[in-house]
């Protein structure tokens, strides 16, 4: 049909969609001390709209109107006679003559408008060769904003800790986002414990209750309570899985490995799998801590009650995260390291570890779809 032969109006698009549109994916980033969450978000989010503003146009008005222009002849050929005598008929600043040919073909001849030739004879400041800024970016305004630039973390940290942090961007990463959130990575944290002080909130900033000596806070006490301490949080994984610890089901399941719940966004009870000395020097001690469900209120709740066991009290001074699943400080970004280029690199170095996670949540369905079977199975049984 003679409308197949119209060809199409492609805008060149700008640079900047370009590079948005490869800034999708999954990346970690390494959160600061004394910042939220919302706040590392909106300093992203603020960094990619400026950078993305300082890429140049390349749709100029010369390749809008050529495209237009061409267009409007090709339609033109193929109107009744009397609309192309109305069309050149018609006045204004873009208005056409359909000029013919020898051997009967039209052409379109782009004709002035009186008016608009009568102001530029004038003698007036106006000058019809001046550059055409229409597409400046003073004119235009900023071509990216903020809240154009969708990041999302895929869990959080508490603002007085520091850490790995891993961030989906672009709206195609929402898939990934959701099945690493709800396969409930393992977190392994650092915190540093102060001994002898005891506040209101846990924390080495609040309010002082009361002071300790730690005198009596030895070496081989400390192993002592932090044994204890990961024995009792073992004995609650059963617990909250509704499995006697004495049954051949609990040894089963001890025996695929660590035992952890189904992800919720009201929250579950923190669950600490190891806790393990690093270093002991008075009033300080470093411990690793390996747990997942945690907050950073419930992990300072945690340092207080080693503080009781061990007669002295004690506070979270440092806290700070070291591996989130299989995303650890080696490729976490820093925020001198918050720009285009280095996301870009960063998506293709973590969708491996990506790729990994995608496939720990696939064995959980599995091995989730397994256990109800066997369980509707024995079930008929009886």
């Amino acid at each position: 049909m003679w409308w197949q032969s119209i060809p199409k109006l492609e805008m060149a698009e700008p640079i900047s969609s370009n590079v948005y549109r490869t800034l999708r994916g999954i990346f970690c980033v390494y959160k600061p001390l004394n910042i939220s969450t919302n706040q590392l978000m909106k300093s992203l989010r603020l960094n990619l709209s400026k950078e993305l503003c300082k890429y140049p146009l390349t749709n100029t008005q010369a390749e809008v109107m050529t495209q237009c222009n061409l267009v409007k002849s090709t339609v033109t050929q193929y109107l009744p006679s009397y609309h192309r005598q109305n069309l050149s008929k018609r006045g204004g600043p873009f208005s056409e003559s359909l000029e013919q040919k020898e051997d009967g073909n039209l052409i379109i001849a782009p004709q002035e408008s009186s008016e608009v030739t009568r102001v530029a004879q004038k003698d007036s400041p106006l000058n019809m060769d001046a550059e055409d800024v229409q597409f400046h970016p003073l004119v235009l305004g900023d071509l990216w904003r903020p809240q154009d630039v969708w990041v999302t973390p895929i869990d959080t940290l508490s603002t007085y800790a520091s850490g790995v942090l891993p961030v989906a961007i672009g709206r195609a990463a929402k898939s990934s986002l959701k099945v690493i959130r709800m396969s409930n990575p393992v977190r392994v944290y650092r915190a540093t414990m102060t001994l002898g002080i005891a506040t209101d909130n846990y924390l080495s900033h609040g309010n002082v209750l009361e002071r300790v000596k730690i005198k009596h806070v030895t070496q081989a006490m400390v192993d002592r309570v932090l044994a204890g301490a990961q024995a009792a949080h073992s004995k609650q994984q059963f617990d909250l899985a509704g499995v006697d610890l004495q049954t051949q089901e609990a040894y089963e399941l001890a025996s695929k490995g660590m035992l952890r719940p189904e992800y919720s966004n009201t929250g579950t009870q923190t669950i600490i799998y190891s806790v393990k000395p690093v270093e002991f020097s008075p009033p300080e001690l470093q411990i690793e801590i390996t747990c997942v469900n945690e907050t950073g209120l419930s992990l300072a709740r945690f340092i207080h009650d080693l503080g009781i066991d061990l007669r002295c009290g004690a506070v979270c001074n440092k806290l700070r995260r070291l591996r989130f699943g299989y995303f650890d400080v080696s490729h976490a970004l820093t925020h001198l390291q918050w720009d285009s280029s280095s996301i870009i690199g960063n998506i293709e170095t973590c969708q491996p570890i990506t790729a990994l996670a995608m496939l720990d949540r696939a064995n959980q369905l599995a091995e989730s779809t397994k256990n109800k079977h066997n369980l509707l199975k024995g079930s008929v049984a009886d």
